[in-house]
Formats: structure tokens, sequence, C-alpha cells
């Protein structure tokens, strides 16, 4: 791959921190699914009382 003058070097990022699009995806997806669960839970437990 051919260097652009004006570019930055590459930093090295530890292997740890290298996200994947679909672990971004998957970790998005979970904790958004966890937040509505937590929601409507807590809608569904005030509706019962």
């Amino acid at each position: 791959m051919n260097k652009l003058p004006n570019e930055p070097p590459e930093e090295d990022i530890p292997e740890e921190q290298q996200w994947s699009r679909r672990q971004f995806l998957v970790g998005t997806t979970a904790l958004g699914v966890a937040g509505a669960v937590t929601l409507f839970g807590r809608q569904s437990l005030v509706d019962a009382a």
C-alpha cells in the first residue's frame, strides 16, 4: 500500500483494543436489548402494583 507524504504514521494498537465491526454491533445491540428489558420490565412492575 502506498503511503501519502502527509499521512501520519500508523500507531501500534494492542491486539485487545482492536474491535471488529461485528464485535461493536453485537455489543451495542446487547446493550440496547438490556436497556429495553430494564425499561419495559420496570414499567410492567409499575403496572402490576
